[in-house]
């Protein structure tokens, strides 16, 4: 185990996987470190970045950009992010609308509270963004 020293506290990539896995179920530990893992049928990322004070997930897929009108697209993705705190939902080059949640810590604060915060405001966020996206269609 390598450590990362973030604020006043010492966070491990694999007490970080362990909360996931706990949350979660199974995580895929890729040979890059990223962890993938599903909640509530959503594909999410871990991304361990040991040198940032960061703890990183993404969705990489919400949507893709073709199934939608590009103008409501870009409303919800901007209502979204001035209206639900900590996420960044932006297009992607490959035509997916995807989320990012880059978690600083300050403090000290488990890595069981650090994950369930992330992930549930990251479902929570996406879940919004389609409701929004919907409702701008009608």
């Amino acid at each position: 185990m390598r450590p990362t020293q973030i604020g006043i506290i010492i966070v491990y990539n694999e007490d970080i996987i362990e909360q996931i896995e706990r949350k979660c179920g199974k995580v895929i530990v890729l040979n890059n470190g990223w962890g993938v893992f599903i909640y509530h049928h959503v594909k999410y990322v871990y991304i361990p970045d040991p040198h940032s004070g960061t703890i990183k997930m993404a969705i990489p897929y919400i949507t893709k950009i073709g199934k939608y009108d590009k103008g409501s697209l870009e409303k919800a993705i901007i209502d979204a992010n001035r209206e639900v705190k900590f996420v960044k939902i932006v297009f992607q080059s490959n035509g997916n609308v995807s989320m990012r949640y880059d978690y600083k810590i300050i403090g000290s604060i488990t890595a069981a509270e650090v994950v369930k915060h992330m992930i549930e405001t990251m479902y929570i966020a996406s879940e919004y963004f389609m409701f929004k996206l919907q409702s701008l269609l009608k």
